[in-house]
């Protein structure tokens, strides 16, 4: 994906920029096939709190429930900590033989039966 500015705008605001994806056609095709796949599997095994690789989950829904977990924790006068992690390109680093045995050896979810 990289970002395109619209036309006749300040290009100061993310606002004003469009996301492009440079994928080919058949990549997309592939991509949305390994999604139908997956997503049945993915949304029986993923808690109710995982917002990311789910339809109809968002960040703000994410920003939002550690919103009133802090709220919640204020008034019962209780401590609350997060840890927030940023895994930019983090899948780009991964050893994909390695996942790709492991998943395999992880046949209880069937997680790799979308590609067999």
């Amino acid at each position: 994906m990289i970002a395109i500015a619209k036309p006749g705008n300040d290009r100061k605001l993310a606002a004003n920029y469009h996301p492009t994806s440079l994928l080919s056609t058949c990549y997309k095709l592939l991509e949305r096939l390994a999604l139908q796949r997956v997503s049945p599997t993915a949304d029986e095994v993923l808690s109710l709190n995982q917002a990311g690789f789910r339809s109809n989950g968002s960040t703000v829904d994410q920003v939002a429930a550690l919103t009133n977990d802090i709220e919640n924790g204020y008034q019962q006068k209780l401590k609350t900590e997060a840890v927030v992690l940023d895994l930019i390109a983090t899948y780009d680093t991964i050893w994909h033989t390695a996942l790709m045995a492991k998943l395999s050896k992880n046949t209880s979810y069937g997680l790799l039966d979308w590609w067999m």
